[in-house]
């Protein structure tokens, strides 16, 4: 049994302006730049939230153009503390910084998808909530520049500061993008689609680059408005632990396989046949690796 719910989207955009109910570490008496704790700090923090341990990413989807997301998962019956957290959540927002801590940017929505399964004998489920907002930066974004996201519940936000593409570093997006060749092949099999993912180290990557979990890969499959039918990572479980880049040194290359059986994975009915869009992640730190191209689904 699949259960999916969904939150009334609004997205506001103000240039300089913090989120109602953010505190600044900057004032008069305080010049430093903003950071996680002093933008929500401690006794604004609800624990429940930082339990959750949201991931939050930004990455570079065209020149000049960015996507800040987040997604956070949960397990268990629905008075589970993880399961009430997931459900509590209203917003998340993005404070978008300049090296030296003047705001440029606040994005935030209340679009907040969650899906997942749910077993209606035990009564338990296994959620994912995820959402995001896009950003177009009126000029180039300095070496340094940073977010601090906000995601917040009934009864409070947790916040973590990320940084964008190639802005801690010497890389620029596009050249962190080229670091990694990613070819995906695909083959019909037993009334589905067998997708074989190449990914090839082409130059050097940014200084300590690593994978925050043990998911190397992600494949989505998303329709015409954008929205995930299908994606590798549903379901499974990953160690919460950093782990080496791979590919690694320039030359090397890994493949991976994924078999898809033609199913919508939330209401499990077969996907028409039609044009869609195959997304590839590699969800590599500080710059995610995103391969983006259409797919032809014949049906069955």
């Amino acid at each position: 049994m699949v259960s999916v719910f969904r939150i009334v989207a609004m997205i506001t955009l103000a240039a300089g302006i913090g989120m109602a109910g953010c505190r600044s570490s900057q004032s008069s008496e305080n010049n430093d730049p903003p950071t996680a704790r002093s933008v929500v700090p401690p006794d604004s923090v609800d624990p429940a939230l930082a339990l959750l341990d949201p991931e939050f990413t930004i990455s570079s989807i065209s020149e000049g153009r960015y996507a800040l997301n987040f997604r956070a998962g949960a397990g268990g019956t629905g008075s589970s503390p993880s399961m009430a957290a997931l459900h509590s959540l209203n917003s998340v927002s993005f404070q978008i910084y300049a090296p030296n801590g003047d705001q440029l940017a606040s994005i935030a929505t209340q679009d907040i998808t969650t899906s997942g399964t749910a077993n209606a004998e035990t009564g338990s489920a296994s959620l994912t909530a995820f959402g995001g907002v896009e950003w177009e930066p009126g000029t180039p974004l300095l070496p340094g520049t940073y977010a601090i996201a906000i995601l917040r519940s009934n009864d409070g936000a947790f916040a973590r500061r990320i940084d964008f593409p190639g802005a801690g570093s010497a890389m620029t997006p596009a050249q962190a993008r080229a670091s990694i060749d990613i070819a995906v092949e695909t083959r019909s099999r037993g009334g589905g689609v067998e997708f074989l993912v190449t990914a090839t180290r082409i130059s050097p990557g940014p200084a300590e680059e690593y994978l925050p979990s043990g998911e190397k890969y992600r494949i989505e499959i998303r329709d015409d408005v954008g929205e995930t039918i299908w994606s590798s990572s549903t379901g499974k479980v990953f160690t919460q632990a950093l782990v080496p880049m791979d590919p690694g040194p320039v030359g090397d290359d890994v493949t991976y396989r994924e078999f898809w059986d033609g199913r919508n994975e939330l209401t499990r009915l077969p996907v028409p046949p039609g044009r869609y869009r195959l997304v590839i992640t590699i969800p590599a730190h500080p710059t995610p690796y995103i391969s983006r191209q259409e797919f032809t689904w014949s049906g069955r």
